[in-house]
């Protein structure tokens, strides 16, 4: 052909530099991915903790040249026979009835993992039945169980990459306590999750919505049987109102699908899952969710935070002081980069839809704060180029 315009995206595949190191473990993700309220292990189950290195925006990152290495301490302590199974303290040096220490390299890819478990020290007293004390003999007195408390302490050998607490699951002097119990399976947390992050708002009559709501107990597992009601913090008033069914059940997976109709204007809707019991209805744990009721944007567009994104059909929901506001972009659109921090706009550059893309769902992946900045946006005219500005935003805390 003749003379034409080409583009070429260019990315940049250098190892990241490390800047610290995140400690996590998998009780921590069942917590995130599941339900909030995880916090007991049963006993013979095995936690794995992971330490890794971490870069810029907590990617992983590789080791230095001489390499990175953590101490590793673990303390544990056995309660046998006690009332309650609340929250314990962390098992210091004098209480400890076992104490190790070891040294992990991290690998190549920056990587070290370590796994902690534990036996019921009282394996015998047939797990004190329910309504009994430990001699079955007063179903007045409440059940008695078992606990094992193992705090660890992960701290620099080698290297100079501390452990960043805040991108860890660690307390302040890196350490956390989990705690292997044999107590009564009780609620102790649920999730929220639409179907999908965000809805057009109805511009007559009313909109359908589905989410489902997960209860567990303290170790994770899922409770059947449960009642589950939902409920929207945001007060009905004359521009939109939420209507909910009665109390449903959660089957054995220890979830339940609820539908429900929207009716009103563009705005931000809190979901809260409640459980059903003998003194009313009490919030379940973490049971919360916003979900984003969207108007199409009009021109010619401005500044906000991206709330939620639809990258397979090219869509963004952008906060507005109208309510979310959903802008449409293709191809045809020009695309920058930009780090946002507390002064000017800095590192500006411009870019591919693809790696707008990236940047964008990176940043939303992390639960970050992307902000963008919209202009020449004409949504009647399929061939405008609409400018998009994305502003990766640290996260100062």
């Amino acid at each position: 052909g003749g003379e034409g315009l080409a583009s070429i995206n260019l990315t940049e595949t250098a190892p990241v530099a490390a800047a610290a190191a995140k400690v996590t473990t998998d009780m921590a993700e069942v917590t995130t991915e599941l339900a909030e309220g995880v916090a007991r292990a049963h006993f013979g189950s095995t936690v794995t903790v992971t330490i890794q290195l971490v870069g810029v925006r907590d990617a992983d990152a590789v080791p230095d040249a001489d390499g990175n290495s953590y101490t590793v301490t673990i303390l544990r302590a056995s309660d046998v026979d006690i009332r309650t199974d609340d929250t314990p303290a962390e098992v210091l040096d004098a209480d400890a009835a076992s104490k190790t220490t070891q040294v992990l390299k991290v690998d190549a890819s920056g990587k070290a993992t370590f796994t902690i478990t534990a036996s019921d020290p009282d394996p015998d007293d047939s797990n004190n039945p329910d309504g009994a004390d430990a001699s079955g003999d007063d179903p007045a007195v409440p059940d008695r169980i078992d606990r094992v408390r193992v705090t660890y302490k992960v701290e620099e050998a080698t290297g100079d990459r501390a452990v960043d607490n805040a991108i860890s699951d660690t307390n302040s002097e890196n350490k956390q306590t989990i705690t292997f119990s044999d107590a009564r399976a009780t609620l102790a947390g649920g999730s929220v999750k639409p179907t999908t992050d965000f809805l057009m708002a109805p511009t007559s009559g009313s909109a359908n919505n589905a989410v489902t709501v997960t209860v567990v107990d303290q170790y994770g597992d899922p409770i059947r049987g449960h009642l589950v009601k939902l409920e929207s913090s945001r007060v009905p008033d004359r521009d939109r109102s939420s209507t909910f069914p009665v109390a449903r059940r959660t089957d054995s997976s220890g979830s339940v699908r609820i539908g429900y109709t929207y009716t009103g204007v563009a705005s931000v809707e809190t979901l809260v899952a409640q459980t059903s019991g003998t003194d009313g209805d009490t919030d379940i744990t973490g049971g919360t969710a916003d979900f984003y009721w969207a108007a199409p944007a009009a021109a010619p567009g401005g500044r906000g935070l991206v709330l939620a994104a639809d990258l397979e059909r090219n869509t963004l929901v952008v906060e507005d002081a109208n309510g979310p506001q959903l802008v449409v972009y293709d191809d045809n659109d020009q695309f920058t980069i930009a780090q946002a921090a507390l002064g000017p706009v800095t590192e500006e550059a411009l870019t591919g839809m693809a790696a707008f893309e990236e940047a964008l769902a990176a940043d939303l992946e992390e639960e970050g704060n992307p902000g963008v900045v919209v202009s020449s946006y004409d949504p009647t005219d399929p061939g405008d180029v609409a400018r998009f500005e994305l502003l990766i935003i640290p996260d100062l805390n």
